[in-house]
């Protein structure tokens, strides 16, 4: 994804660019810079384009305000407060956008990003490891989610407790096959991860399944909702046939089943 200033028309909530100008000194009540986005990834639909946007925003602005770069860590700083104050998230896409290659966070009920706990940027580490993106062509809405979510932490909804429960396990399992490269683990692992966000966080939907569906007989080894679900993309990986192999045997199974999606064949940024 790329940023340059222009006169164009914004893509997305506008008030996270103006926060972000503020947050880097502009003047609030002065016209802040329009951008405009040029991308690959799928928009709105749980892949971070949000985050991403307001990393490069906060760059982009503050050279234009200040000229000298601006570090990372204060562009993930500026990116998640800009995005706290309208959509009220949690900073885990800012952090891992900004680090690159695979980052372990630990969050915090603070009003601050994730700490990173563990970070991989050896490209050795993802050999034989291929990926994919779904896109289900429908969008989702984090906002609402995350609303949801508030709710139920509030009600002390048992279901909330029984999520984070299993995600921490299944974080702790995630990282054990990374380190160890045993890709068919972690598919087993995303799989019950999604299993998880289905079930108790109610973030799929039919259309999100039938597209998983056809992921997985075409030799996915895992495939789980990304982002806030309820819409957007799913993300796979596949290990025990070629990735090239698996794409195309997606594109058979979905114009056989009449599914639509776009399955956009990925590769982990390790910042080499």
């Amino acid at each position: 994804m790329t940023l340059t200033e222009t006169a164009g028309a914004e893509f997305f909530d506008e008030r996270i660019l103006d926060h972000v100008w503020s947050l880097v000194g502009g003047d609030p009540d002065a016209p802040r810079p329009r951008v405009r986005v040029a991308q690959d990834a799928p928009l709105a639909a749980g892949l971070g384009s949000s985050s991403a946007v307001a990393l490069c925003a906060a760059r982009l602005y503050h050279a234009r305000l200040h000229g000298p770069a601006l570090s990372d860590e204060r562009a993930v700083e500026v990116a998640y407060e800009a995005e706290r104050r309208v959509t009220r998230g949690g900073g885990m896409d800012q952090v891992a956008i900004a680090r690159r290659g695979i980052v372990r966070l630990q969050g915090t009920r603070e009003r601050r990003p994730p700490a990173v706990v563990e970070h991989i940027t050896d490209a050795a580490q993802v050999a034989g490891l291929g990926m994919a993106v779904f896109d289900s062509r429908s969008r989702k809405d984090s906002g609402k989610h995350l609303a949801r979510v508030r709710e139920r932490d509030l009600a002390r909804d048992p279901r909330q407790a029984r999520y984070c429960e299993i995600v921490d396990q299944l974080t702790e399992g995630a990282w054990t096959a990374i380190r160890s490269r045993d890709w068919p683990g972690l598919g087993t692992i995303m799989n019950q991860a999604h299993a998880a966000m289905r079930d108790l966080q109610d973030m799929s939907t039919p259309a999100i399944e039938a597209i998983r569906d056809i992921a997985l007989s075409a030799g996915f080894d895992g495939v789980k909702i990304t982002g806030s679900g309820s819409g957007g993309c799913l993300v796979g990986v596949v290990s025990r046939v070629s990735l090239g192999e698996a794409v195309r045997r997606v594109g058979e199974l979905a114009s056989t089943r009449r599914i639509r999606l776009d399955c956009l064949p990925v590769r982990v940024d390790m910042g080499t």
